[in-house]
């Protein structure tokens, strides 16, 4: 074989070794990240824990949503 050729499959295979770990990277370690960021910073990995169901909230809960923590506690 062509030594030309030989160094044109190593490079073949050194390109699809590197796709091939970049994608195991995007898909395994990126989702792990952020579930390790999500549990770090909320305690759980799902962002919606704690919530209250929609259909149970009325107005006065919604209000209280929207205002900022330092608005509540003056006007509490």
């Amino acid at each position: 074989m062509n030594l030309a050729a030989l160094r044109s499959r190593e490079r073949n295979v050194r390109r699809g070794l590197g796709a091939l770990v970049g994608l195991a990277v995007l898909v395994v370690g990126v989702p792990a990240v952020l579930l390790g960021l999500s549990r770090s910073l909320l305690d759980s990995t799902n962002p919606l824990t704690g919530m209250t169901a929609p259909w149970t909230w009325n107005g006065r809960t919604v209000e209280k949503a929207r205002r900022p923590a330092a608005m509540c506690r003056a006007m509490a």
